[in-house]
């Protein structure tokens, strides 16, 4: 089939049968030769390796490069990696001389030009073979210690003190855990009796004391060890020297290597290996959203005024559904923040899910709730305060951002998005406005109005629709089953709107906006010209149309994109973008924002921090 120019555009295939239609849609563009990369720069040299870096190639495509080098005098170029989607390739095992670099760039229409070389760069050699034939310095043997014979004494000399263990004795009539010890002999050894009936010592050249009656013999002469108590267990490694424990206390399990004498009527102290000491137990206190109730109930939701406990200042943000005030606790002095939403009694249920899928989180990187009231008209959600910025709002405060800030905010969005689903609960509203970033820069998911508890073995379709338009998955939009793909999804979105400046699938008519959330068609085209082709290639991933094969978290965490080793976060910190096209879509953003807010006026009656004073009783 021959095409041409005016062939170019959308094309929609529909088959129907009397059951049914089904429908999909492809596009056909135009494909162009790509333009010359940015010449190659060499940043960092190391002998006989090289880190090249360059700027992307004009193309609208994706596309791959093809890297050579030339040596000082030598004509032939020489291709040292091709299928690089990156815009940097570290070079190593590079031959001795002065080098020079270019590359080209590959789409789908063929090999474009080829860029400017590169200075030259002067590789060191390896290092002489020489080096590696040198023959090592003759390695040292620590004296064997001498034993005097049995029945004699003998004057054996101290050896130096060595690290080197004696080699432990394998006595099958013992259970004891051989110790590692270093030992110092005296200057005379006496070998001691051995006693009426007793065994005699394995080892002949240190003094030992008789085992007690059905005990057995110690495996590891290497010490003085004192007789066990009745009845008491013999120590479990007996690599020092340890003092009778009292009758019938027990022997400690890991003496240190100096420990203190037992005290008496109690055991002798063990070191622990863990920070955790035991202690009485913990009560659940205000701040944790299980905390139990005085009446003896467990949900934490308390029917009463919020106004008494709490003092309730200016309006903070007003949602769809909700507004946000802020407010101070009034026994502690504390700000937090308090989301207060307005029922009817058919909505009552609905309303109260946000506070279900709250109490059951406590993360660092999700909103943590403090307490809830619920009143005849109201539910007051008392959360934390997140101190900050809506993420977009957070990028925006700089003049330029990098991708490796865009990835810093991705990776712990899937932290917390990983938290969630791995307590069966989907966001289903990922979008900017609930999204925070606090001063310390770190992201806390907000705003769980349309969260839901799902099932992983036999997921449902919602009820009604929940979340934003034009954040919301196709399968939301067709009434599908819904998953942790679809909070993946709007995470795709939000990627795709902090490295263009665009939505991706937002037209002026809401139908058309659909149609392209439906069929997962939106322009990779409209990305900064330099963001880097992993970052390309992670967005098409997760705005795929299909659930299933959307990545899970932990797939998106192991992204190349993601990774911190050092080549890729170099390269994602010298891709910096203007927030000039962030700031103007926040503009439009905010405008459609405003529309949907809630037009409810929230009533609260202001009630005094103290008490009033009680009357005097009335005189007769």
């Amino acid at each position: 089939m021959k095409t041409t120019r005016a062939d170019v555009g959308v094309y929609v295939c529909t088959a129907a049968n009397p059951l049914g239609t089904a429908s999909s849609t492809c596009s056909v563009s135009l494909a162009r030769l790509p333009g010359p990369p940015g010449a190659p720069e060499i940043p960092q040299k190391y002998k006989n390796t090289a880190l090249v870096l360059w700027k992307a190639a004009d193309t609208p495509g994706p596309c791959t490069y093809t890297l050579e080098y030339q040596r000082e005098g030598d004509g032939r170029w020489t291709v040292l990696g091709s299928g690089i989607t990156d815009c940097f390739f570290n070079a190593t095992e590079l031959m001795e001389g002065s080098l020079s670099f270019r590359l080209a760039c590959r789409n789908k229409a063929g090999l474009g030009p080829y860029s400017r070389n590169s200075g030259p760069i002067l590789i060191e050699g390896n290092p002489p073979a020489q080096r590696e034939t040198e023959p090592s310095p003759p390695a040292t043997i620590s004296p064997v210690p001498v034993y005097a014979a049995k029945g004699m004494s003998a004057a054996i000399s101290p050896p130096a003190p060595t690290l080197t263990p004696p080699a432990p004795s394998h006595s099958s009539s013992s259970s004891f855990p051989t110790a590692v010890t270093t030992v110092l002999a005296k200057s005379t050894v006496t070998p001691a009796p051995a006693p009426k009936g007793g065994p005699v010592p394995a080892k002949p050249g240190v003094t030992q004391v008789p085992a007690p009656k059905g005990g057995p013999v110690p495996a590891k002469p290497g010490v003085t060890l004192a007789p066990a108590p009745k009845g008491g267990r013999v120590p479990a490694k007996p690599g020092v020297t340890l003092a009778p424990a009292p009758m019938g206390g027990p022997v400690p399990a890991k003496p240190s290597l100096c420990p203190a004498p037992a005290p008496k009527g109690g055991p002798c102290p063990s070191p622990s290996l863990s920070p955790a000491r035991p202690g009485p137990s913990v009560t659940p206190s205000r701040l944790s959203p299980t905390a139990k109730l005085p009446d003896g109930s467990g949900t934490g939701l308390r029917h009463g005024i919020p106004q008494k406990p709490y003092t309730f200042m200016e309006e903070k943000a007003r949602g769809r559904f909700g507004v946000v005030r802020e407010c101070k606790e009034n026994s502690t002095g504390k700000v937090f923040m308090a989301k207060i939403v307005h029922y009817e009694g058919e909505n009552k249920q609905a309303v109260l899910q946000e506070y279900e899928v709250l109490k059951a989180l406590h993360h660092d990187k999700v909103m943590c709730l403090h307490e809830a009231y619920v009143t005849p008209r109201y539910l007051v959600l008392i959360s934390e305060n997140c101190r900050g910025k809506e993420i977009l709002y957070s990028l925006i405060d700089r003049f330029r951002y990098s991708e490796d800030d865009v990835v810093c905010y991705v990776q712990q969005m899937l932290q917390g998005l990983e938290y969630l689903h791995g307590r069966h609960i989907v966001h289903l509203d990922v979008k900017p406005d609930n999204v925070m970033v606090t001063f310390l820069n770190v992201v806390k998911l907000v705003d769980f109005g349309s969260a839901h508890f799902y099932n992983p073995t036999v997921p449902r379709s919602l009820a009604q629709r929940a979340g934003t338009h034009e954040y919301m998955s196709p399968e939301m939009m067709t009434g599908d089953p819904i998953g942790p793909p679809a909070d993946i999804w709007g995470l795709g979105v939000l990627t795709y709107i902090m490295l263009s400046g665009r939505s991706p699938f937002l037209a002026p008519d809401p139908d058309e906006t659909e149609t392209r959330i439906k069929s997962a068609h939106f322009d990779l085209t409209k990305c900064y010209p330099n963001a880097s082709q992993n970052a390309a290639h992670f967005i098409k991933r997760v705005l795929c149309m299909f659930p299933a094969s959307r990545p899970t978290v932990r797939e998106c965490v192991a992204n190349p994109w993601l990774q911190d080793n050092y080549l890729m976060k170099l390269r994602r910190q010298t891709l910096t973008f203007t927030t000039t096209r962030l700031k103007e879509f926040l503009v439009h953003h905010q405008r459609r924002r405003s529309d949907t807010l809630t037009r409810h006026r929230v009533l609260l009656r202001t009630y005094s921090a103290t008490p009033p004073a009680p009357s005097p009783p009335p005189t007769q």
